[in-house]
């Protein structure tokens, strides 16, 4: 985040945030949700929120779950119905995607 803003994807009220794992961004992105919490009444569910490390080593994960206080996720995820991975999925786990988009086809 010092070197400029984090990437967020969001759609209604499934939100991305991508950030450095480093303790001082995490630290300003908590801020952050914290801030937006005040200015706009809405409350940041964390026990809803889940933080999914990329190539961390095991114990570095532990300060920011002090930091944001919610939940350790792995992947596979799915955002909107849609397989997230930090790896190649098989054409398998697409497959009740297809389906459904197949079911639009013949509307």
């Amino acid at each position: 985040m010092a070197d400029g803003p984090c990437p967020v994807l969001q759609y209604a009220d499934d939100t991305i945030i991508l950030v450095r794992a480093e303790t001082g961004d995490v630290a300003r992105l908590k801020q952050l949700l914290d801030m937006f919490s005040s200015a706009t009444g809405l409350k940041i569910n964390y026990d809803k929120s889940t933080i999914i490390p990329m190539h961390l080593p095991e114990g570095a994960i532990e300060n920011f779950l002090g930091v944001l206080n919610c939940n350790v996720g792995s992947f596979p995820q799915t955002y909107l119905g849609l397989p997230l991975s930090n790896v190649k999925l098989p054409l398998s786990t697409f497959a009740p995607l297809i389906a459904k988009v197949d079911r639009l086809e013949v509307l």
